[in-house]
């Protein structure tokens, strides 16, 4: 039996359709993150190597990470029905964390 207070499992299902909202960037060099209205289209394709987790979460990472290659990480959740918060961090060929996306 499940507690009261814990949602089920997000489904690959859930994150499917279009999301709008807005998107705040930070750079590491800059106090204040720049915000901005985003509109997201998640369609099968988009969701492939998205790894889904318990209680509401999902993840992206590379299967491997070359030396010198970019790489980028995503991480996010569904704290309620029809919100999605995501987490995506760049980094460059050095292994820096990249300025831009």
């Amino acid at each position: 039996m499940r507690p009261t207070n814990e949602r089920t499992s997000t489904s690959a299902d859930q994150l499917l359709g279009s999301w709008q909202g807005q998107a705040s960037t930070v750079i590491t060099y800059w106090p204040e993150p720049e915000i901005s209205d985003c509109q997201l289209e998640l369609g099968a394709t988009e969701l492939e190597g998205l790894l889904v987790q318990p209680d509401d979460s999902f993840v992206r990472l590379p299967e491997r990470v070359s030396h010198r290659e970019a790489f980028v990480l995503e991480g996010g959740w569904l704290p309620a029905p029809g919100r999605m918060e995501r987490l995506i961090w760049r980094y460059d060929a050095s292994g820096r964390r990249a300025a831009y996306p």
